[in-house]
């Protein structure tokens, strides 16, 4: 996985600590199965509650839609 330091005139420690959790869930709840999973043409659908647990989706869309604002740089860097 790309490891890049952090980018502190862009991210502030908010986000930076968001992007390590993401690396983290990453890290363990998707890489270690994403074979698996794609041998077999679906993945657990809990795993969408999990990264909503994190708030990992929605970003950057309207909260009327359960989504989370964020800034550009939040956004560009999860996605």
């Amino acid at each position: 996985m790309l490891d890049l330091p952090p980018l502190s005139h862009y991210f502030s420690s908010d986000h930076e600590q968001f992007r390590a959790s993401l690396r983290d869930f990453v890290s363990k709840e998707i890489t270690p199965f994403v074979n698996e999973w794609d041998e077999a043409g679906a993945f657990p659908q809990s795993l969408y509650r999990r990264a909503a647990e994190l708030g990992a989706t929605g970003l950057g869309y309207p909260e009327e839609f359960r989504g989370y604002s964020c800034g550009y740089f939040l956004q560009i860097s999860t996605g």
